[in-house]
Order: C-alpha cells, then sequence, then structure tokens
C-alpha cells in the first residue's frame, strides 16, 4: 500500500498493485486554503502523521477508522509557527520529531525566532505539546532517524547528526 495526502484535506491509502484508492480520510480542522504536506507512516502501518493546515498543524491519522488520534497545533497567541516539511518518526514509533520555525508577531513587526526541532510523544493525543525541544539550524529540509535511534540526521546547508535525546551535534557532513 501507498499513503498519500491530497487536497484540499485528504489522507489516501492507496493499493499500488490494483491502482485503486482504497480509504480515504478527511484531516479535521484544517485550513482549506492550504493542502497537506509532509507525512511519514507509523512503522505498523495504522497511523500516518501529516503536515497541514498551513504548515501550523500536525495530525496522526488512523488509517483503518479515519479518526485523529494525535494533533499537534504549532502556533500560540502571538507566535506563528510553520514546520517545513521536514518530520519522522523515531524506530519505536514513540517518538515525532518535526522542524518548525516561528516567528514573533509583534505590533509593526515581525521578529524571527531561532528554529528548533519539536520532539512530540505519540501518545500525547490530540493537545500534544513537546516534550523537547532541540536546537537546530536555519533551512533544514529532512530529518531522518538511523534506525538503531542513535542519530537523528538533520539535512540543511549541511547534513548534521545529532543525539535524538540531547540535541547535541554529534557528526557534520555525515554523508562524506
Amino acid at each position: 500500500y501507498l499513503v498519500t495526502a491530497a487536497r484540499p484535506d485528504l489522507v489516501m491509502l492507496v493499493d499500488a498493485e490494483a491502482r485503486k484508492v482504497v480509504k480515504t480520510h478527511k484531516i479535521p480542522n484544517t485550513s482549506m486554503g492550504n493542502s497537506p504536506g509532509a507525512l511519514v507512516p507509523s512503522k505498523d502501518g495504522k497511523v500516518v502523521y501529516v503536515i497541514h493546515n498551513r504548515w501550523e498543524s500536525v495530525s496522526g491519522i488512523n488509517l483503518d477508522t479515519g479518526k485523529e488520534v494525535f494533533r499537534a497545533d504549532l502556533s500560540t497567541p502571538g507566535v506563528r509557527a510553520k514546520a517545513p516539511y521536514a518530520i519522522d518518526l523515531s524506530p519505536d514509533g514513540k517518538e515525532l520529531a518535526v522542524y518548525v520555525n516561528e516567528t514573533r508577531l509583534l505590533p509593526g513587526e515581525y521578529k524571527v525566532m531561532d528554529p528548533y526541532i519539536a520532539i512530540f510523544d505519540t501518545s500525547s493525543g490530540v493537545n500534544a505539546k513537546p516534550v523537547r525541544k532541540l536546537d537546530a539550524p536555519r533551512r533544514v529540509s529532512s530529518l531522518i532517524y538511523s534506525p538503531d535511534y542513535q542519530k537523528l540526521y538533520a539535512y540543511s546547508w549541511d547534513m548534521l547528526a545529532l543525539d535524538p535525546k540531547s540535541g547535541k551535534q554529534i557528526a557534520k557532513d555525515a554523508c562524506r
């Protein structure tokens, strides 16, 4: 099976061999003016985590029932937070890493804040808050956990290998 997202608010499960859509689920409480972004399925294939709502929310959708089982709204009053595509699930499925850019909305100006990697407990339900935040460089386009959970790779200007618990940089340009 293949899982994908589609405009304006859908997650679809596709049987690639039969070339047929098997299930379609609506993403609840999302902005209709913006399509879903990046997604990552759980290893057991039961839940897909998708960035949506103009990159300001992440939802976990149960692929059997269509029920939203996880939700993290990233923006708060006075701070607009965006998650531009970098997302991954830890090998055991217990943690979700999401790259976040924040901007404080001040009267007459925007203050760009330092980006970070938000680590969520996937069992947090529909009011999830980060259990920790890791420092991150700007322009991270991909996050990838190593299979042994010893590294979280962050692709930016450089490829960084981070400790997924502390955020400490283990290596730089780790792909060379």
